[in-house]
């Protein structure tokens, strides 16, 4: 869709950086967010809890933060990523989430229907909530993250989000694998470097061919850590798509953009969810079939690249239903777009 309007973009961090190399023509705003601090131990939900008072603070300063940017450049639109606070009265506002059910600990099942009462309330401040899955039971990507109860009244199922959904199979050419292993690094600290510490320990007792992309978006470098490991912080998308490309087998966490760029590529992977994060546990366990999985103190590379010899690489194929919703949404922002002119104008 090009349409000339203003478009901002607001994040932070390496989100913020990532975000300007992709899309260098659009304006960017540094949008505060806040962050919760995770230790070593294997539950991330503990410190969640004890940090509560500080997220309900972060979550009301961005929503103050937020109707300052509206009046300011006279927003009419706006694009929540799973972001709490980003609803406006003053403006047309969207959630984009894939967790309607969220879920806890097995030690904390009395506190589910709490939660997820707060989170569809949060839900209902906006105007539309769109979930990037299939629509079908039988066909999804979430599970009961958000197929098990029947979905606020204005969600709706937009088909799964991914930065390489214009790259068809008919526009990509078969490459030569230049890499045995490619390892996606992703995730809170410290778990991220927990994690690259024991495949670079595993990597280093093979002979394999290895490439680590550490994530970590800003000033390019490439490191050659032994003659078969080499580290990168970051990659373009192109570049991105070139190396999973290039790469037989592929290790990474289970969050849900990592696995959705996944089956939109049709690869499989193995998937090392983050300890205590129950939403990537539980991807893992529910995409199975599809993809190997493996608990972080558990690794034993040999044995795993062995197992993955037995998975085929996953295909979805989108329903009707699924594009019609794209079409939709798409038209709706062009219709939005258009009055909002018409009222400046």
């Amino acid at each position: 869709m090009r349409c000339k309007y203003d478009v901002y973009i607001g994040a932070e961090g390496y989100a913020l950086q990532f975000l300007k190399q992709e899309f260098p023509e659009l304006t960017f705003i540094i949008f505060p967010s806040f962050t919760v601090s995770y230790g070593k131990r294997n539950s991330l939900v503990l410190p969640i809890i004890l940090q509560f008072p500080k997220i309900i603070h972060g979550i009301i300063k961005e929503h103050i933060f937020l109707k300052r940017l509206v009046v300011k450049h006279s927003i009419d639109l706006i694009i929540s990523d799973n972001r709490f606070g980003l609803w406006s009265k003053k403006a047309y506002s969207i959630y984009i989430t894939h967790q309607i059910n969220i879920l806890l600990p097995g030690w904390l099942w009395f506190f589910n229907p709490l939660i997820n009462k707060i989170n569809r309330l949060i839900i209902s401040k906006y105007n539309q909530c769109w979930i990037p899955d299939f629509e079908h039971n039988k066909s999804n990507l979430t599970g009961v993250l958000s197929h098990k109860f029947k979905i606020p009244a204005n969600a709706k199922f937009i088909g799964p989000l991914s930065r390489f959904n214009e790259y068809s199979e008919n526009n990509r050419h078969t490459k030569k694998i230049k890499y045995d292993l490619l390892v996606i690094m992703s995730g809170p600290e410290p778990q991220r470097t927990m994690l690259e510490d024991i495949l670079t320990r595993e990597i280093k007792k093979s002979n394999y061919r290895v490439l680590i992309i550490k994530g970590t978006p800003g000033q390019k470098q490439i490191n050659k850590i032994t003659e078969n490991i080499t580290t990168v912080s970051h990659l373009s998308t192109h570049e991105f798509l070139n190396v999973i490309d290039q790469s037989r087998y592929i290790i990474c966490r289970s969050g849900y953009s990592t696995i959705m760029d996944l089956v939109s590529l049709n690869r499989t992977a193995i998937l090392v969810p983050t300890p205590g994060q129950t939403e990537q546990e539980y991807l893992a366990r529910y995409l199975s079939g599809s993809f190997c999985s493996i608990e972080q103190n558990k690794i034993k590379l040999e044995y795993l690249i062995k197992k993955m010899n037995k998975y085929e690489p996953v295909i979805f194929n989108s329903t009707n239903s699924e594009l019609k919703n794209n079409i939709q949404n798409l038209d709706f922002l062009k219709k939005k777009a258009k009055e909002c002119n018409s009222k400046k104008s």
